[in-house]
């Protein structure tokens, strides 16, 4: 996700949000590819790998049924876990949203997103991707910041 962008990060820290345009949206979040550790405080998150050819475009259509904007899968990774950071307890909480990450163009504004497609219940997180959305690429982990 954060590949196109120099360094991989826009802005200072990952510190404390300034707020959020959606409020079931955590102001640090961490994506981790199934199999690797729990992420450290100082944050790690998931790389990409998936479906190609008629599973890409089945995913597609899934995708679709939630957002008819979306275009195209510009990448996957087959199997991350998102994380909370607990400000209180200072550390990396596990949420219940778990499966495949689907970073995609879309036709109609914002023109980037991403969706986890959650095998653990029928809430799925969807993030837009814009001016406000920070990334830190530190592999095999992804850290985002929504403001």
């Amino acid at each position: 996700i954060a590949r196109g962008q120099p360094g991989g990060y826009r802005g200072n820290d990952l510190g404390p949000s300034r707020g959020g345009h959606l409020p079931v949206t955590p102001a640090r979040s961490a994506l981790r590819p199934e199999g690797c550790g729990a992420p450290r405080a100082d944050g790690k998150m998931a790389a990409a790998g998936g479906p190609a050819g008629k599973g890409r475009d089945i995913s597609l259509a899934a995708l679709r049924r939630h957002d008819p904007y979306i275009s195209r899968i510009v990448d996957v990774a087959s199997q991350v876990a998102l994380y909370t950071f607990g400000h209180r307890a200072n550390e990396w909480e596990k949420t219940d949203v778990e499966g495949t990450l689907f970073v995609y163009t879309r036709s109609a504004s914002p023109k980037h997103g991403f969706t986890i497609m959650n095998r653990l219940s029928m809430e799925n997180r969807t993030e837009p991707i814009t001016k406000d959305l920070d990334f830190l690429l530190q592999d095999p982990f992804l850290l985002y910041r929504n403001a």
